[in-house]
């Protein structure tokens, strides 16, 4: 099918090309999927293929899923979708789910429940848990749907905890490192050491990597002891280092450059 732009024609195939094709693609999870962005970044690198996702906002997951046609849409609270896996494996008495999320779990169907992933089949789990609890741009992040958001982030990793995957991505706002002094971020890196995982962290800018606006997001790695914890990506761009300004009480202002016409 042929898409008309901006007088041009763009053929749906060219996209596909973009996607390397590896034979041992990782069977992904994609939590918290929005309509998609994560898991076409991961698939075009050749190494992720996603197979199931979960979305809680229907007109995400129903993107999610003209984006990725051959993936799993599950449009449910992530805490629902748990509880009907740890119930279809007879680990129901180990699931600490609220009894809300219980009932809704009994309440899906049983084509939805046979879609379901179970632990042996996921490679990769990877997300973004709603950031508006920990973004400094919202004045709100002390309300109580903040703090529901942010305890998304608890739920995110029991499904490493059960699924065990080989590997695990957490992708966040940069203030997820310092909200509430640290202890969300610290809980997170130590909850995945005591699983067992190897653990890498880091706060990487969009901007280096070929996006036009500086835009840094935190990322958590983590690799199964059995795998290679992959290595942050090279920089492909750098942005130059903030200046030195003086202001003075006349509105004259003096700035540091680094250069004068002359190359002094």
């Amino acid at each position: 099918r042929k898409k008309k732009g901006k007088g041009k024609e763009v053929d749906d195939n060219e996209n596909l090309d973009d996607k390397k094709s590896f034979k041992n693609q990782l069977a992904t999870l994609d939590i918290f999927a929005g309509c998609g962005g994560l898991s076409e970044g991961l698939e075009r690198s050749g190494v992720s293929q996603t197979k199931w996702a979960i979305e809680y906002e229907e007109p995400a997951g129903e993107a999610f899923n003209l984006n990725h046609p051959e993936a799993s849409v599950f449009v449910n609270n992530c805490n629902v979708i748990l509880s009907a896996i740890m119930s279809a494996c007879g680990d129901e008495d180990d699931c600490m789910s609220t009894p809300e999320a219980s009932d809704q779990a009994k309440k899906l169907d049983e084509n939805e429940i046979n879609k379901l992933p179970r632990p042996g089949q996921v490679d990769f789990i990877n997300g973004g848990p709603p950031c508006q609890g920990f973004s400094g741009m919202n004045r709100f992040n002390k309300s109580a749907w903040s703090k529901v958001q942010c305890e998304m982030i608890l739920a995110f990793l029991s499904f490493a905890d059960y699924f065990r995957p080989k590997y695990f991505l957490l992708e966040n706002v940069r203030n997820f490192v310092s909200f509430n002094k640290g202890q969300t971020f610290r809980l997170a890196i130590a909850s995945l050491l005591e699983m067992g995982y190897q653990v890498r962290f880091g706060i990487l800018d969009a901007g280096a990597f070929g996006v036009s606006q500086s835009r840094k997001r935190a990322f958590i790695w983590a690799a199964s002891p059995e795998e290679t914890l992959p290595d942050w990506p090279e920089p492909m761009h750098v942005f130059a280092g903030s200046e030195l300004k003086i202001s003075l009480g006349s509105g004259t202002q003096y700035a540091a450059v680094r250069s004068t016409a002359t190359g002094a």
